[in-house]
């Protein structure tokens, strides 16, 4: 509010020294600036007055604070006209030369000019009660925005939390399976291996179990060892690549995205075939997109493309997530290639530092 006023007086002053230059009236530089500083400076305190009334009357109904702030305008603006009367004269009176006592001069001037400075007090006074007004509304949208953005960041976490929870469940109950099975054909040295695999890669979802973004890297660690209990079901019927261009493993990737993918190929890819299996993971950056592919050897869709959005819980699961993450922003599709199916998912290629830099 002070630049507002100070801003105000050197447009004032400005708007006087043009005018004097249009009629050819000598301008005095001292007289105009003493006015408009003693005009501002009274607007000055005023205004924080009027901030003050303003806190106090805004919990008021609209009529209420429309009847106050207008009998308070024309209290503030007889008490402008006499500071700035006041202060005017007393700057200006010159007791040595003066015919008149300063007082008798005072109320001559004041008298003579209170009307018409009285209302444009007035008016000032709603200028000063208006833009507090739009500011106060502003203030009130800023915070009404944040509480709506936050609310719904929490709402989407809490539904990515939801998904990311469904994942683990069907993916013990899977591995747990597979442990009974190998025990049940006898098979006590790969039961143990896959024991201690499911053990490791349970210690390490588990540390980063609230974190719905991670580094690519990380989710290859992690797909590794669930690649390794697998390894121990298949022993040497499965072969795995790995094809990971490095200017990607610093990308952030939605935690356990790629495990779900994995854990599909070989139950409707993998398990259905006879003979040797083999799943190829790659991963590549184009056009500032992360582009990730799965590839299981199997029999093909039966009903292609369609497929691709249909699938169980590991796949709808990802669908809801990536849309929850990437909203018109990813791909995700699931198509017959040569000799088997592959899955392919496209989404931003962030880092955590574009992530930072986008929230600050």
């Amino acid at each position: 509010m002070i630049g507002f006023w100070l801003l105000l007086a050197i447009v004032d002053l400005l708007k006087n020294y043009v005018n004097a230059v249009n009629y050819g009236r000598p301008f005095d530089w001292g007289f105009s600036l003493t006015f408009v500083s003693i005009y501002a400076l009274a607007w000055i305190i005023l205004s924080y007055l009027i901030y003050q009334t303003f806190l106090y009357f805004n919990r008021q109904s609209w009529p209420v604070k429309f009847v106050t702030h207008l009998l308070l305008s024309t209290i503030y603006g007889a008490i402008h006209v006499l500071i700035v009367s006041l202060l005017f004269n007393l700057s200006l009176y010159d007791a040595t030369a003066a015919t008149a006592s300063f007082w008798t001069v005072f109320i001559e001037n004041f008298t003579m000019r209170f009307i018409p400075s009285w209302v444009n007090s007035m008016l000032a006074y709603w200028v000063v009660l208006i833009i507090l007004f739009a500011f106060d509304y502003y203030q009130k949208y800023q915070q009404k925005t944040l509480v709506a953005l936050q609310l719904e960041s929490q709402l989407t976490q809490a539904k990515l939390q939801t998904l990311k929870m469904q994942l683990q469940p069907h993916f013990l109950f899977n591995a747990h399976n597979t442990i009974s099975m190998l025990v049940r054909t006898g098979k006590s040295g790969p039961a143990v291996n896959m024991i201690s695999a499911l053990s490791d890669l349970l210690r390490t979802s588990l540390t980063r179990a609230d974190t719905q973004l991670i580094s690519l890297s990380e989710e290859i660690d992690l797909l590794k060892k669930y690649l390794k209990i697998e390894q121990a079901r298949f022993e040497d019927r499965l072969t795995i690549e790995f094809s990971v261009n490095p200017n990607s493993e610093n990308a952030l990737v939605p935690n356990l995205l790629l495990q779900p993918i994995v854990e599909n190929a070989f139950k409707h890819g993998i398990s259905r075939q006879m003979g040797d299996g083999k799943i190829d993971i790659s991963v590549d950056v184009s056009d500032g997109s992360l582009m990730m592919m799965v590839y299981n050897s199997g029999p093909p869709l039966e009903n292609n493309p369609p497929v691709a959005n249909n699938g169980g819980i590991g796949l709808s699961n990802t669908r809801s997530r990536l849309q929850q993450l990437y909203p018109g922003n990813h791909e995700l599709r699931v198509e017959n290639a040569v000799g088997g199916v592959q899955v392919t998912i496209k989404i931003p290629h962030q880092e955590k530092e574009e992530i930072v830099n986008e929230t600050v």
